[in-house]
């Protein structure tokens, strides 16, 4: 996949961009000089971070191998798990003070009992419908809604569709555009469930007309099948769809809230270079994710295509996650019973806005 070239208009931007991330890290850096004296950085900043590695942590990544939690003032220890009810479990041993993960194991979390808070978010509107060529055209042929009865009548079958299994964000947002938002009854489409990869493997061997998944699988799959094409966005699917969220211990956050504020700046600084710089940040986040073997190329698309849906603001994603808690309360699952109001702090973040 050929790069874009850096413009002069790209360049002024990474410039500004440059000069606020600087500044931002050099204001914390001083805030901890202020309060905490000459106290070793061991001391101060050490924090356990549990993770899982997936592209919509991205900020996590930028923000370790580029040096902002560093010039933060926080010693970052990683902690890498498979799945988001690992982290959870975790929390609940009080392994980790800090987690990057979806917002609905951070909600199943906060459900059962474990003192976490929201502090900010990481990526918004990540699941894509992407089809090929048959399946794109009946939907470009006229109103979206219909596009699945135009399938049928014209290859004289429902269209498959591929996506992840019952629950995970990316059924949701398809799910919940397919009923809500297009009105249209889900028996006219067959669904079939798969891991991502082999979503992705199914879409591009030809056994379905589409999947609905998250970046970078989107990127990987436009890279290698010409006829494919997104026919529906994350913002068409679930506008404000929360995805990732970074949380915090309550207990962190009452020892010392220097140390959320500061963690909360180095996650802001990373989601400007990553909105600003998707080449530099590619190089970073490529290693950590898909267990290194993903192209940069596909990892910087990945980053490109998500654009504006890094967001650092919690505010954002409130009304986003009361739409989901509500879709998950109607299946009964225990995310349904959070209290939003309890599970997000932004303060930090909103200090840092004003």
């Amino acid at each position: 996949m050929p790069k874009r070239k850096r413009t002069n208009k790209n360049r002024k931007m990474l410039r500004t961009i440059s000069i606020r991330i600087a500044a931002l890290c050099a204001a914390v850096a001083t805030l901890f000089a202020a309060t905490m004296g000459a106290a070793s950085a061991e001391d101060r900043f050490r924090l356990e971070i549990g993770f899982v590695p997936d592209l919509s942590v991205a900020q996590l990544f930028v923000g370790i191998d580029g040096g902002l939690f560093e010039q933060a003032g926080i010693e970052a220890h990683l902690v890498a798990f498979h799945t988001g009810d690992a982290v959870v479990q975790a929390m609940k041993e009080g392994k980790l003070d800090v987690a990057y993960f979806d917002i609905e194991s951070a909600m199943a979390a906060r459900a059962g009992g474990v003192d976490i808070k929201i502090v900010a978010s990481c990526r918004v509107e990540p699941v894509s419908l992407i089809a090929h060529q048959e399946l794109a055209e009946t939907f470009e042929a006229g109103d979206p809604a219909g596009g699945f009865n135009r399938f049928e009548k014209a290859h004289g079958r429902k269209p498959v569709i591929a996506t992840l299994p019952a629950g995970s964000s990316a059924e949701t947002a398809f799910q919940h555009w397919l009923v809500n938002i297009l009105g249209v009854d889900p028996a006219s489409v067959e669904v079939r469930y798969h891991g991502a990869a082999q979503a992705q493997q199914a879409l591009l061997a030809g056994e379905v007309d589409g999947a609905a998944l998250q970046e970078p699988g989107v990127s990987a799959i436009l890279a290698t099948a010409p006829d494919a094409r997104v026919i529906a966005s994350g913002a068409d699917l679930f506008p404000g769809q929360p995805d990732a969220v970074l949380v915090a211990r309550e207990s962190v956050i009452a020892q010392n809230e220097d140390v959320a504020q500061a963690l909360v700046a180095a996650h802001v600084a990373a989601t400007e270079k990553l909105r600003a710089d998707a080449p530099e940040s590619a190089a970073h986040v490529a290693k950590h994710i898909g267990e290194g073997r993903l192209e940069v190329a596909i990892v910087e698309q990945a980053i490109e295509n998500s654009g504006h849906g890094w967001s650092a603001d919690p505010n954002l994603i409130v009304p986003g996650s009361e739409i989901l808690r509500d879709l998950h309360a109607d299946s009964g699952a225990s995310i349904g019973a959070v209290k939003l109001e309890e599970l997000f702090e932004p303060r930090f973040y909103d200090a840092l806005s004003n």
